[in-house]
This record gives C-alpha cells, sequence and structure tokens, in this order.
C-alpha cells in the first residue's frame, strides 16, 4: 500500500492501490495527488480526482490555495475532478466563496481557460 502516488501518467497500479486505501492514507498523500490534476488529459488525473473528491471537505488546507493560486487550468480541472464530483451532503462554505469569486470575477486567463465557466457549472451543481 506504499504506492499511492503515481509515478508516471498512466500509473494504474498506483491508481488501484489509492483506491483500496484508507481515508487517513489518502489524506497523508493528498498534496502530492493533487498535482496529477495539473493535466486532466493524464490517463491518473480523473481517477485522482475521483478518490480525492471523497474527502473534499477534509481537503481546505490542500485544494484552497490551488483555487487561489496562479495556474487557471489546475484550478479547472480541480473543480472538475474534485468539487463537481464531490459526494457530500455540503461543500465547504470556503469552497464556495472561492468559486463565487472565480466566477464572477474571473482573471482574464480563468476565463480563457474555462476556469470561470467550470466555477460557475459547480455552483449551479450545490445551488440545486
Amino acid at each position: 500500500m506504499n504506492h499511492l502516488i503515481p509515478i508516471h501518467k498512466d500509473d494504474q497500479k498506483a491508481i488501484k492501490n489509492l483506491q483500496a486505501a484508507s481515508p487517513e492514507q489518502v489524506l497523508a498523500v493528498a498534496r502530492e495527488l493533487l498535482e496529477w490534476l495539473e493535466d486532466g488529459n493524464w490517463p491518473v488525473s480523473y481517477p485522482v480526482g475521483k478518490v480525492l473528491s471523497q474527502y473534499v471537505n477534509q481537503l481546505q488546507d490542500e485544494l484552497l490555495p490551488i483555487l487561489r493560486g496562479p495556474d487557471p487550468l489546475w484550478k479547472m480541472w480541480c473543480i472538475r475532478f474534485i468539487l463537481e464530483e464531490a459526494h457530500v451532503a455540503q461543500l465547504d462554505q470556503q469552497y464556495i466563496v472561492e468559486l463565487e469569486r472565480l466566477a464572477t470575477y474571473p482573471t482574464s486567463n480563468e476565463e480563457a481557460e474555462g476556469t470561470a465557466e467550470a466555477a460557475q457549472d459547480a455552483l449551479a451543481h450545490w445551488r440545486t
């Protein structure tokens, strides 16, 4: 179970281990796993995001800096693969605030890279 973090773009062994891991094991390597969402076209990106989405409300320390950071594509993939996929009764309010900011006052890069649209979609999802 020590191979939870992918070592290449199509590391299916890591994905299988990650899917079988305990919450404590996943959360212990969450920061490293989030790096695999920098490019959503990598085969491991969506499965990593799907696992992390189960623990979304426990990931504020790792995920909020990304949403507040300079990389619009990384933000967009985190929104699509984690915030929209989360199966929790209620999304932490800190995420809602960031999604509202991204949807309402996006930078030109956030607008161009689809981050604003992803934030709008996530807000619509969580408001229904």
